[in-house]
């Protein structure tokens, strides 16, 4: 009695293993099908909750700008809050920046806009001029010279 074995065949669509026997003069082949390996489906979608639930609604106010110029001045430190606050120093601070002479500091904003220069831009020492203010919003834009 001679036994063979073939091994294992591979393909992309069947994994199969062949045994080949021989008894009694007479060959006889066995196939081995396994089933492919199943894939992991699709999570299902979240059904909607039974109840309603409550709808929460925000109005934003839309934004203004305001070009604040500097046409005067070699350098100039201007300070810029905003925010509701009738007193500006009161509001939070959205930034302070050096312009040069001619440059354009756009501020984009849907509340009042307060803005300061140095009192002597020529010689800064730290000393702030009054606080300017500007309503913006509704999509308007405004121009101010330091």
């Amino acid at each position: 009695m001679i036994r063979s074995r073939l091994g294992v065949l591979c393909s992309s669509a069947l994994v199969a293993v062949l045994s080949a026997c021989v008894v009694d003069d007479k060959k006889t082949d066995t196939v081995v099908v396994q089933p492919p390996t199943p894939r992991p489906s699709a999570p299902r979608p979240t059904p909607a909750p039974s109840t309603p639930v409550d709808r929460v609604d925000t109005i934003v106010a839309a934004t203004g700008t305001l070009n604040l110029r500097n046409p005067n001045f070699a350098n100039v430190n201007v300070e810029v809050r905003i925010g509701p606050n009738s007193d500006c120093s009161q509001n939070p601070a959205f930034g302070t920046r050096q312009l040069q002479k001619g440059a354009t500091w756009t501020i984009t904003a849907n509340q009042d806009v307060c803005w300061r220069r140095d009192v002597n831009p020529d010689a800064p020492n730290g000393a702030w001029s009054p606080w300017n203010r500007q309503a913006v919003g509704g999509g308007s834009t405004h121009e101010a010279n330091l």
